[in-house]
């Protein structure tokens, strides 16, 4: 879905919960996990990003 350079932007740009909700939108085009492997469809989320 993402390098680690995007998700590290995104949370610069957006913050977590703009992380957060990209990767809600990626898992609901793919409900059943058969492109991005995984045992549920969704699940908690927490993203803890501290910047000095």
């Amino acid at each position: 879905m993402a390098t680690w350079f995007d998700v590290f932007a995104t949370l610069q740009t957006g913050g977590p919960r703009e992380l957060i909700e990209a990767v809600r939108k990626v898992e609901a085009t793919d409900l059943s996990g058969l492109r991005w492997p995984r045992y549920k469809s969704g699940d908690d989320a927490t993203v803890a990003y501290c910047q000095w």
